[in-house]
């Protein structure tokens, strides 16, 4: 029975001797971040990536490498034989298009590519730059943070924390492309500094696309955030905006605790028809308005109503905008296919949401009120 054991125990050491594939870091190109351009040859794009250096010798942190090709197996095969170490995937954070290659579908078609590509993290973050190349953020040199890739994706996980974006990975964006009813949005990126050295970047809005993975406009950042209100993601927001009192605009910052959305969907006359109840709860952080707090009737009230009307235009316009470009980011389709499916299946929905009647009734809730500037007293 002993030897049996024994037998088996050495058997054991055998077959499970611990990592028989392992690869050596230091003999890895890890990329982390990776750009796309258009080149100028038809259907030809531009791949950039940047990757730490490990050696002790290298002149540099991180290494940059671009190449062309027609499909992403091709580029990485022409990385590859750029580099003395085994290029790998594993680790991207974040992929960087140009606007071109957004406009031209460039964007969908990469994702559909990388989503065949088992080492790639589906929860990358995806971005667009406005204004200039993938490959000059992929190149940029941040003061803050010496490697650019993690850099992008600190930047954009912050916003998010802080509530200025939504989510946007590559599992987020095919998640709203293959669902019948909703378009999807990517965050928009510019380069920032002077105009003599970009060191940084600054997010500036929401790019909107179409059910064919073509990017068809820009909500900038203010509009960015009535989206957000609209799809119920408007919370832990700090919010400014200029608000009309008595026939004068007045500055207003506030603190958006919740943003509740709700949407009814029927169809008439083979019309689809919309109705938003959008309910908001803010603070007020700070208001210039010379009123007399101690003797105005229910200032809060009075800035309430200012706020929605604010909102509800705002927002509104927004609306208008998305239907103008056929690119329903808000997901209204999926209420009308809930509502009335047998209309829906046989209508054309891309075509229809331009003609849709929207109306949006918004109601503010403010808790409190802080600091009022330039008070009458």
């Amino acid at each position: 029975m002993k030897k049996n054991l024994a037998l088996l125990l050495t058997l054991g050491l055998i077959f499970l001797s611990g990592c028989w594939d392992r690869q050596i870091i230091e003999e890895l190109s890890i990329a982390l971040c990776m750009g796309i351009d258009v080149a100028p040859e038809p259907d030809l794009f531009y791949l950039t990536t940047t990757n730490p250096t490990f050696s002790d010798t290298a002149l540099k942190k991180a290494k940059r490498l671009v190449s062309k090709g027609y499909t992403l197996v091709e580029t990485f095969a022409n990385m590859q034989r750029q580099r003395n170490h085994k290029l790998v995937l594993g680790q991207v954070a974040s992929l960087v298009f140009s606007e071109e290659a957004a406009k031209e579908g460039l964007l969908n078609r990469i994702l559909l590519e990388l989503d065949q590509i088992r080492d790639v993290d589906p929860d990358v973050f995806i971005m667009i730059v406005r204004g200039a190349s993938a490959r000059e953020v992929l190149y940029l040199e941040p003061e803050e943070e010496a490697r650019v890739a993690r850099y992008l994706s600190d930047l954009i996980d912050k916003n998010i924390e802080n509530g200025t974006i939504p989510r946007v990975t590559a599992a987020n964006y095919w998640f709203s492309h293959d669902t019948v009813g909703i378009d999807s949005v990517v965050p928009v990126i510019e380069l920032a500094g002077s105009e003599e050295k970009k060191k940084g970047v600054i997010i500036t809005g929401l790019a909107a696309f179409d059910d064919s993975g073509k990017m068809k406009g820009v909500l900038s950042d203010q509009q960015a955030v009535h989206f957000l209100f609209l799809t119920g993601q408007g919370k832990k927001i700090t919010f400014a905006t200029k608000l009309n009192f008595e026939g004068k605009l007045r500055d207003v910052s506030m603190y958006i605790k919740k943003a509740s959305p709700k949407i009814k969907a029927r169809v008439e006359g083979g019309k689809p028809v919309i109705a938003i109840k959008l309910e908001i709860e803010v603070d007020i952080i700070d208001i210039v308005w010379n009123v007399d707090v101690t003797k105005k009737e229910d200032a809060g009230e009075v800035i309430a109503k200012a706020l929605a009307r604010d909102i509800q235009g705002n927002a509104l316009k927004m609306i208008s905008q998305t239907q103008d470009w056929g690119t329903d980011i808000l997901g209204l389709g999926q209420h009308v296919r809930v509502r009335d499916p047998k209309w829906f299946k046989g209508a054309d929905w891309i075509k229809e949401y331009p003609k849709c009647e929207i109306s949006l009734e918004v109601k503010v809730k403010i808790n409190r009120i802080g600091t009022v500037t330039n008070p009458e007293v």
